[in-house]
């Protein structure tokens, strides 16, 4: 559908490197619901004047998984991000950081606490698979 000359309301967008989008637009721009698949994975979620903006998932070609709030096309908000290695961070993230209070668990080892820019820091609890605790 256009108006105005612009994709506008429902519609399906394939381009020559094979990214397809399927979903609602507004004034030419990806806007609303919809679902995004393209060589680094499949988002299916909110987007605004053409960003990953809302609530939303990611799985990416890599296996990862992330899944959450996001603006203008970061993570921003509450979120979880799994690893293809079970790996995973649940809590806050800034702008594509994880940022905040959250916790991080492996398959042997966790931490609960502070982040800043990806980075355990601040106050927090580090456990040890052998029991150790910090």
């Amino acid at each position: 559908m256009f108006s105005r000359d612009k994709k506008s309301g429902f519609g399906i967008y394939l381009n020559t490197s094979g990214e397809k989008y399927k979903g609602e637009w507004k004034n030419d721009c990806f806007h609303g619901k919809g679902k995004l698949v393209s060589d680094i994975g499949v988002y299916e979620g909110f987007f605004e004047r053409g960003w990953k903006h809302g609530r939303g998932v990611e799985m990416f070609a890599n296996g990862d998984v992330y899944e959450g709030e996001y603006d203008h096309g970061k993570y921003h908000g509450r979120g979880r991000y799994c690893w293809k290695n079970k790996t995973y961070y649940v809590g806050d993230f800034r702008m594509g950081y994880m940022e905040g209070e959250g916790l991080w668990r492996s398959s042997k080892d966790s931490y609960e606490g502070q982040y800043y820019r990806n980075m355990k820091h601040g106050y927090g609890v580090y456990r040890w698979a052998n029991g150790k605790v910090y």
